[in-house]
């Protein structure tokens, strides 16, 4: 089960990447070669310095770990250094902007920007990539999501580090995540709308279409898979092996009786990357243990099972239910406690209590609060807040 968590972009990032670069024996030996070599031992000071995204005066630049800016505030917006460059925004303003949580259909706030491009500077602040690209993401194994048109709403394809497409745009740059291990996750960018009018389905061009076209065209624009960096499509569950994450949620349908009827559920499991059933199918939603996002695997994912069921027609939907976290092999890390969880990170994790009805897409009248994880033995939780 796919989770889809708009987070707020952070003002203050830290990342290493240091790149050395030594004057050699024959250099210094070469005579006139001297205001060269002194220009590499700057140029090596440099690169050494690890340097923070910050913001003056509602401007971007980066600061070392004494707090001087090496590189000026002018950018209206900025990314991390990864492999020698960061992806800045030029022109343009920034701005707080709101969208709905998917996850929890909560409204969650996160910073926009407006008529600008973003480009990508080395550690001097010179500008190695032009400013064309609607919206960037960091380097990664040599190379960098990116979109043409406006914002996310482009289409995304991947760069090298000469801003060059190395993978052609097609797709969804929300839902596409940098490489790792040589792989990517990745969703199809939407193609085309369909549209509902009393029960009829027509495409983006008007024309009438049927159920099945419908649920065909709107199943192939949200596929999601993973793919090389040339581009080719990978298994999915091989790919879960080569992120070191060899895990994959599958689901299998199971009969319940509800008022003395008979109703057909899904529920989920757990395989490994040669198709072994870890844990059965048990649980009636299980999170993911890597984050597309932001390219990281976890030990950790949610799962879930149903505390109360609804009847709608033939139909039985989740009312409520009862949720904690479990590692690969499904051993509860955070009991069953929660009406809902989710991991923010291998040592965090956001609840919900207090869930009146999941009918609506999230749970109405619940608290939030955040459990720490980290460092505890299976069964174990801290509540900080």
């Amino acid at each position: 089960m796919t989770r889809i968590i708009l987070l707020a972009t952070a003002i203050f990032l830290l990342n290493s990447g240091n790149t050395t670069s030594a004057t050699t024996n024959a250099e210094k030996a070469n005579p006139g070669d001297e205001s060269q070599a002194i220009d590499r031992e700057i140029e090596r000071k440099t690169y050494d310095r690890t340097l923070f995204p910050a913001v003056k005066d509602g401007k971007y630049g980066f600061i070392d770990l004494t707090g001087s800016f090496v590189i000026p505030p002018i950018f209206t917006a900025a990314e991390n250094f990864s492999e020698g460059m960061a992806a800045v925004y030029v022109g343009g303003r920034s701005f707080i902007d709101s969208s709905a949580d998917l996850g929890t259909n909560k409204t969650v706030q996160f910073i926009n920007q407006e008529n600008g491009k973003w480009g990508y500077i080395d550690r001097t602040g010179e500008i190695k990539i032009p400013p064309q690209f609607g919206y960037a993401k960091q380097f990664s194994e040599g190379l960098a999501l990116v979109t043409l048109g406006e914002g996310m709403k482009g289409r995304a394809g991947y760069i090298d580090a000469h801003g060059l497409f190395k993978i052609t745009p097609k797709f969804a740059a929300l839902f596409s995540s940098p490489f790792k291990h040589g792989i990517a996750a990745v969703r199809s960018a939407k193609i085309e709308e369909i549209r509902a009018v009393e029960g009829r389905f027509f495409d983006g061009s008007g024309n009438e279409i049927s159920v099945s076209e419908a649920v065909g065209k709107q199943h192939e624009q949200n596929k999601e898979y993973w793919i090389d960096t040339s581009g080719n499509e990978i298994d999915s569950i091989k790919a879960l092996g080569i992120v070191r994450v060899n895990r994959i949620a599958f689901k299998q349908k199971k009969n319940i009786q509800l008022y003395g009827r008979a109703f057909e559920v899904e529920q989920y499991g757990l395989k490994d990357d040669k198709g072994n059933i870890v844990v059965n199918a048990m649980f009636d939603s299980i999170g993911d243990f890597y984050s597309p996002r932001n390219g990281k695997a976890y030990g950790l994912t949610e799962a879930c099972k149903a505390s109360t069921w609804e009847t709608y027609g033939d139909f039985a939907i989740l009312a409520t239910k009862r949720c904690g976290l479990i590692d690969i092999h499904g051993s509860l890390i955070a009991p069953q406690d929660f009406d809902q969880i989710v991991l923010m990170s291998e040592e965090l994790a956001r609840f919900e209590i207090g869930c009146v009805s999941l009918r609506l897409g999230g749970c109405a009248s619940a608290k939030n609060g955040i459990y720490s994880i980290k460092a505890l033995r299976p069964g174990e939780w801290v509540k900080t807040a």
